[in-house]
């Protein structure tokens, strides 16, 4: 999968954020966030088993 396509199924709806980061320095925004899902379909439908991770 390329990544403009992977980038497609990521979801982020819900999912608190828990910090954003904006380097002068390096030209940079960072978001920090607890939780990301992927998307498989048209619509979200809870399925957490491709979670790309809880940090």
């Amino acid at each position: 999968m390329n990544i403009p396509d992977f980038l497609k199924t990521i979801y982020l709806g819900d999912r608190a954020c828990k910090s954003i980061l904006l380097d002068g320095y390096e030209n940079e925004v960072k978001i920090q966030i607890d939780c990301i899902s992927r998307v498989r379909g048209e619509t979200w439908d809870y399925y957490n088993e491709e979670n790309l991770g809880k940090v």
